[in-house]
């Protein structure tokens, strides 16, 4: 299935991954995944365990190399792991050593940037993300929707030109993931990044997301690619609407057709 749209800052062309056991049996993760992502897009990405979403990612990510296709950023292949594709994992990833603060400053000390850049970005980022007050706590002394607060203003620290995530929030307690992804999509809609944002939860991916790909089948394909013309900025609002509940019936039957 080809999806394709004008100049994508994305391509994955054609990419299928295959990973051989210890005992020499080849098991065929995923194939055949053509898709384009445009500069500036959000996508989520939805499917039943074990279809390939995060290998797709790690894929995208430059931690695994496809077994056959290319993964193209700006025309450019994918070589391995780049600060300009930023990752957010569902664990959080932090470094325990290191103070909130510092945590956010990592990536940018280690490109090189100046202490007053490093302040000046962090200072901005603990504002908007409410970290303030623990700018010089340890990652062991907060909850977890702080810690991934705190993951995702390190990531958006560097300026990635691509922001990949997976299952960032689905850790958390309801009511902090319903507040993180306020907060995430606002950042989205202030800096549009282009986003790739793993997820098994269909109310997430339709209230965060332009656009949805679902994935099903084994190996994984895409079976779907389902537009959200919901306006933005978004409110919790939107998830109680007729448009929404209308397409989360479309990505439900998609789901359910294709397992």
């Amino acid at each position: 299935m080809s999806l394709m749209i004008d100049e994508p800052k994305l391509r994955l062309d054609k990419i299928g991954l295959k990973l051989t056991s210890a005992q020499g049996a080849v098991h065929t993760v995923f194939e055949g995944i053509d898709v384009s992502i445009g500069q500036g897009s959000f996508v989520s990405v939805i499917g039943p365990s074990g279809c390939g979403k995060t290998s797709i990612l790690n894929v995208i990510a430059g931690l695994v190399k496809p077994t056959s296709g290319q993964v193209l950023v700006d025309g450019t292949k994918v070589q391995g792991p780049s600060p300009q594709r930023g990752v957010v994992f569902q664990q959080y990833a932090l470094f325990p050593w290191l103070t909130v603060r510092k945590n956010i400053e990592f990536g940018i000390r280690m490109a090189g940037g100046s202490s007053t850049v490093q302040k000046e970005v962090s200072d901005s980022l603990l504002e908007r993300m409410g970290l303030e007050q623990w700018e010089n706590a340890f990652p062991k002394e907060l909850s977890g929707g702080m810690k991934q607060r705190v993951a995702l203003a390190r990531a958006y620290a560097v300026a990635p030109d691509i922001l990949l995530m997976d299952e960032p929030f689905g850790a958390l307690d309801s009511e902090t993931r319903v507040r993180l992804q306020d907060e995430l999509v606002a950042m989205w809609f202030d800096r549009r990044t282009t986003v790739v944002f793993i997820t098994h939860d269909i109310d997430e991916s339709i209230f965060l997301a332009e656009r949805v790909l679902v994935m099903g089948g084994s190996p994984g394909q895409i079976v779907n690619d389902v537009s959200v013309d919901l306006p933005y900025p978004r409110s919790s609002d939107v998830r109680i609407t007729e448009e929404f509940g209308e397409i989360r019936r479309k990505l439900w039957s998609a789901l359910h057709d294709k397992q």
